[in-house]
């Protein structure tokens, strides 16, 4: 999932972003408008999660990459059954008190 900058959003980055990192600012808006056609934020079911070019490709291999080498697809099938004999009911609500539900 990459940054989205909804158009709330965007100015108050780019100021946020200006303020903390003056010398980061040009470049880091440069890839976030290269990842998303030249725009800040893309609001299309399908691209607003995820990015287009090389940077997207780059880290769309990248993430292919790790799960591949941390086995993270692997091991969706061998998830371990759930314990529910783990669990205990809450306890009862507490009675009224003149001080009111503090805790």
């Amino acid at each position: 999932m990459l940054l989205r900058l909804p158009y709330e959003v965007a100015p108050l980055f780019r100021d946020w972003l200006q303020a903390h990192y003056p010398q980061r600012a040009e470049h880091v808006m440069s890839t976030i408008n290269q990842l998303r056609g030249g725009k800040d934020y893309d609001s299309q079911f399908g691209k607003r999660m995820r990015g287009e070019g090389a940077y997207a490709d780059l880290l769309s291999n990248r993430f292919r990459l790790a799960s591949k080498r941390l086995e993270f697809n692997a091991s969706r099938q061998q998830w371990p059954w759930l314990d529910c004999s783990k669990f205990v009911a809450p306890l009862p609500p507490k009675k009224p008190s003149a001080q009111g539900e503090l805790f």
